[in-house]
């Protein structure tokens, strides 16, 4: 070999596969006992020897190449052996050592893939209410006292959360003593349905930010002990290769790939907003989970410079006041009333607001978490929302251990375990199609295959699944899991989980059609009888009289020239009628109520 040989050498081996058959269930953490529950994992171990002539020592470099799915954690156990004395013979490819082999340390390196989030950003948000919408209205017959004008339109009312006056002229006169046409003044008020506020969002387009935890353990008293040592948890952005380094373990971690193919649409969405400041953040962390805080989608909703009354998100929070866009003139167009019973003060109204709180529930549409199976939690921060995901593709993790001493590497797992599971086929009822399996004391990584009839003979679709107990019944712990399928499936299908290579549970997974779901019907006009609260409204007194014997009141209305001239035409008009009246009066009907007391037959006695 001459001078110029390779400083590099390459020595290239397959991963070797340690079943640890249960033991790390008897792994120590620092204060106790912890279960590490290393999974089946694809791996290929490299080994890099690089010799520095000039310094006079050599550096070896292992890597570890595995692939992660979300959920999974990797262990690989590194042995470290006493390599002072190792030479390099230029002459042969293979390390000679002068001394035995020594070794002084075995550590277990775990990598888990904790969970995967989209991180939305908020481009725009604003606070709402859904309104509730109340009138108390008054109707005013025509003569008496003065209970309605027209300058009553388009005022503010009273201190109420928003309210504005309406005019309605033209009504008809029922229960009113002359035949006029009636007028209807109203106070219009809107209020927040029971006082809830919620946030609307517009989303943008999301981040992808995944979260590993890397831990440390060692291995004393014949694999019997393991105890923790470091932990630490990394957050990267998957949008882009990422690599970064841990000192204290001379290790180097690039990760790369696992977009998952589900996101959420950029848009509008709305969720119930916290109305306590006091509340700490453990009680503020457990409303965000409540359902009233779930993401919501499937209604109308306006964008921020839009105040369409017929979808929700125009009556808004603004500088701790309640306002809609132009409300004063808004509010009295989507009024709609007629009055039943003028007298008795009865009408009927109703309001031209598609979602309102004013008769039974509001319509809050769906949650995202009903709508995607993928998605398994919602948090909203205050700039951005962040969508957990439930699975996702796997994450191509490159981990290298640089040190001066020869490494050898192992990858370590646990036996996956499944003793029974019930499988079925459910068309929801907007036709997805999901495969419900609910697992009985499971544990590990479990490879699914679906085939196409009992036999198992053609095979239709494969997954594989993580099984982490989240509940217990009579029976043991019950996990369970619920996955896409494709339109093609349209039938019962054998569903087969492997356990390992040697074990296989299959089940038949029946057809379940749920009853499609029907559109809503278009809401029909909700007339509401009400009554007003103006008892002694349109009764004759004394004083409704009196008012008009007051000269000042005849001609109370005129307003210019020509109602001058036509009030004076009329009173002439009327002036010539009743002297008409008069003169007939005196011509005819004088004469014949004289003769009705005096008749003509009748003489008068003498001496009168």
């Amino acid at each position: 070999m001459n001078d110029h040989y390779s400083l590099f050498r390459m020595l290239v081996s397959m991963s070797r596969v340690q079943n640890m058959h249960g033991r790390l269930a008897d792994s120590l953490k620092s204060t106790g006992q912890q279960f590490v529950p290393c999974t089946r994992i694809s791996a290929s171990v490299g080994r890099l020897l690089r010799e520095h002539l000039d310094q006079g020592r050599l550096e070896f470099v292992t890597s570890v190449q595995l692939r992660l799915a979300l959920g999974e954690m990797a262990c690989f156990r590194v042995h470290v052996r006493d390599d002072h004395r190792t030479t390099i013979d230029h002459n042969s490819t293979e390390l000679s050592r002068q001394n035995s082999t020594k070794v002084i340390l075995s550590t277990v390196y775990a990598v888990e893939y904790l969970n995967l989030v989209h991180v939305h950003p908020i481009r725009q948000q604003y606070l709402f209410a859904v309104p509730t919408i109340n009138s108390v209205c008054v109707c005013d017959c025509a003569g008496g006292e003065d209970h309605c004008r027209p300058g009553h339109q388009y005022n503010n009312c009273t201190a109420d959360t928003l309210c504005v006056t309406s005019y309605h002229a033209h009504q008809k006169p029922v229960g009113c003593p002359s035949g006029a046409e009636a007028d209807l003044c109203c106070q219009i008020s809107v209020k927040p349905y029971r006082n809830w506020i919620f946030r609307a969002l517009y989303i943008g387009q999301p981040a992808t930010v995944a979260k590993f935890a890397y831990r440390r353990y060692s291995i004393n008293n014949n694999d019997q002990t393991w105890t923790l040592e470091v932990e630490q948890h990394l957050t990267v952005t998957l949008n882009e290769p990422s690599d970064f380094n841990i000192a204290t373990d001379s290790l180097h971690f690039s990760l790369n790939g696992g977009l998952p193919h589900w996101q959420l649409k950029e848009g509008m969405y709305f969720h119930r907003q916290l109305q306590a400041p006091q509340q700490n953040a453990n009680e503020k962390q457990r409303a965000n989970d409540d359902d009233d805080n779930k993401l919501h989608v499937g209604v109308p909703l306006n964008e921020p410079d839009e105040w369409d009354p017929n979808k929700l998100g125009w009556l808004r929070l603004e500088n701790g006041h309640w306002i809609a866009h132009h409300g004063h003139l808004q509010l009295p167009t989507l009024q709609h009333v007629q009055v039943d019973d003028c007298k008795r003060q009865i009408y009927t109204v109703d309001y031209n607001a598609r979602h309102s709180g004013g008769v039974g529930q509001p319509n809050f549409g769906t949650s995202v978490q009903e709508n995607e199976p993928w998605i398994r939690r919602v948090r909203s921060q205050l700039n951005s929302v962040e969508i957990e995901h439930r699975r996702s593709p796997t994450v191509d993790v490159q981990v290298q251990i640089n040190g001066t001493r020869f490494v050898n590497v192992s990858v370590s797992h646990r036996d996956s375990v499944l003793s029974d599971f019930e499988a079925s086929i459910v068309v929801d009822s907007t036709n997805n199609r999901y495969l419900n399996l609910t697992l009985h004391n499971a544990r590990g990584m479990l490879l699914g295959t679906v085939y196409t009839d009992e036999s198992s003979q053609t095979a239709e679709l494969a997954f594989s699944l993580r099984a982490q107990s989240e509940q217990s019944d009579s029976s043991g712990t019950v996990h369970t899991v619920r996955l896409a399928l494709p339109p093609e499936v349209n039938g019962s299908r054998r569903v087969c989980l492997e356990v390992n290579p040697e074990t296989s549970v299959c089940r038949t997974a029946n057809y379940v059609v749920q009853p499609t779901l029907k559109q809503p019907a278009l809401a029909m006009a909700s007339w509401s009888v009400k009554q007003g609260e103006c008892e002694n409204c349109n009764q004759i007194t004394l004083q409704s009289i009196g008012k008009y014997l007051n000269p000042l009141q005849w001609f109370d209305g005129i307003g210019d020239v020509s109602e001058m001239i036509a009030v004076a035409i009329e009173s002439l008009f009327s002036i010539l009628v009743i002297l008409m009246l008069l003169c007939l009066c005196r011509r005819f009907a004088w004469p014949i109520l004289r003769l009705a007391i005096h008749p003509a037959g009748k003489s008068k006695s003498p001496g009168i």
